[in-house]
């Protein structure tokens, strides 16, 4: 048997992670049956005569009055009828730079403080990330370095500076110290590192978070279908200046090995696709199921900025959160995420506080850093 699973995205702006005006990226798309896409492209097709438009598209599908009612009806129709699968990610633009800023300064190949502990421990790096979102200055230095392939040994100092200032004013003392060391040598490396990543800058679709995002949906797929003989082909939206990124992606994951599932406390990597056979990438004008994935991802963000600026849900939108909840819970089971959020823990708590009308408990980051940073420290007699 065979199945097919269409990707699009939202806010996508390649290397340029802090782009204020789309402050989240959306990626993923439905999974559809070999046996069930004929209904599917029947239906969206009608559909479409009904919009009059020349395509289905969400920036303009979602401006309309009744836009919540329709895309409620095609979400139920494609779930609960045709048996249509959605994957996606949601990805907080800020979190992530802040994240990226984790994973370069306290890298354990760069930063001689740190240990392979910091390696791990997703809740601390998580933890540290938060913290750096709250210095709007920190993030805006380094995405501007990261977008314009700036990076010099000066500037990584500088803001290095600012991350040791960061850390003391928070209290974070024994996180600050872990970055007093760091000199030249060692700007050098991380700066090397993003050379030979991005092709000496001249190809930075290598950094742009497409990729990463792309390699935790097809995850998602292999692990959906490990125990099956079902094969999936992905048709991609054509993304200009993405075919090396891809093609890259495909010969290291989509082989005919069997997969080892690596992994524990419900994050889990596999190492090969098997159940994968291709990724093509095709222009969405010409792809009606495609535009049913940009739909989704339009139906996404627009509900998620919405629950970040507190404003209200419509009963259609909570319905639709409250049935992707359900279907989440009911596939991690299987070691399945059919969706996942990229964002800090006030992210995450505005979302449940939008879905649930009441107060959740919040996650005390700062408690995280001071119980868990020590066991990350070569030394821990380190200080200012």
């Amino acid at each position: 048997m065979q199945a097919f699973f269409y990707i699009d995205e939202s806010g996508n702006t390649g290397s340029n992670w802090l782009d204020f005006s789309q402050p989240y990226f959306v990626y993923g798309g439905w999974l559809i049956r070999e046996d069930m896409k004929n209904g599917v492209e029947d239906y969206l097709k009608t559909l479409l005569e009904n919009t009059q438009a020349a395509e289905l598209k969400s920036k303009n599908f979602f401006k309309k009055k009744d836009a919540s009612t329709h895309f409620y009806d095609l979400f139920k129709k494609l779930v609960f009828e045709f048996y249509s699968i959605p994957y996606f990610v949601v990805v907080d633009k800020k979190f992530m730079v802040a994240a990226k800023i984790v994973e370069t300064f306290f890298d354990c190949e760069y930063n001689p403080a740190v240990n392979k502990n910091l390696t791990h421990p997703i809740e601390l790096k998580k933890a540290l990330a938060s913290c750096i979102v709250e210095s709007e200055e920190v993030l805006k230095d380094f995405a501007v370095l990261i977008n314009s392939s700036a990076l010099s040994i000066e500037s990584m100092g500088l803001i290095n500076q600012k991350l040791i200032d960061l850390f003391i004013s928070l209290g974070h003392t024994e996180v600050a110290c872990s970055l007093k060391d760091l000199g030249e040598q060692n700007f050098e490396e991380m700066i090397d590192e993003f050379q030979v990543v991005t092709r000496q800058g001249t190809k930075m679709s290598f950094i742009t978070l497409t990729g990463t995002m792309l390699v935790e949906l097809l995850k998602n797929v292999e692990l959906t279908f490990t125990n099956s003989n079902i094969t999936v082909k992905v048709m991609h939206d054509r993304l200009r200046g993405y075919d090396e990124v891809f093609s890259e992606l495909s010969t290291i994951f989509l082989t005919s090995k069997t997969p080892t599932v690596l992994g524990t406390d419900g994050r889990y990597f596999v190492s090969d696709f098997p159940h994968i056979k291709m990724i093509d990438m095709i222009d969405s004008k010409s792809e009606i199921l495609i535009q049913a994935s940009d739909l989704l991802c339009g139906f996404i963000s627009k509900t998620f900025q919405t629950t970040q600026r507190n404003e209200y849900l419509d009963d259609h939108s909570r319905e639709i959160l409250t049935d992707l909840i359900y279907m989440h819970d009911e596939y991690v089971e299987d070691r399945v995420k059919l969706w996942n959020m990229y964002a800090s823990y006030a992210f995450e708590e505005r979302f449940i506080l939008a879905m649930n009308n009441s107060n959740t408990k919040k996650t005390d980051y700062h408690s995280i850093i001071e119980k868990e940073f020590r066991k990350t420290l070569r030394n821990t007699g380190i200080g200012l």
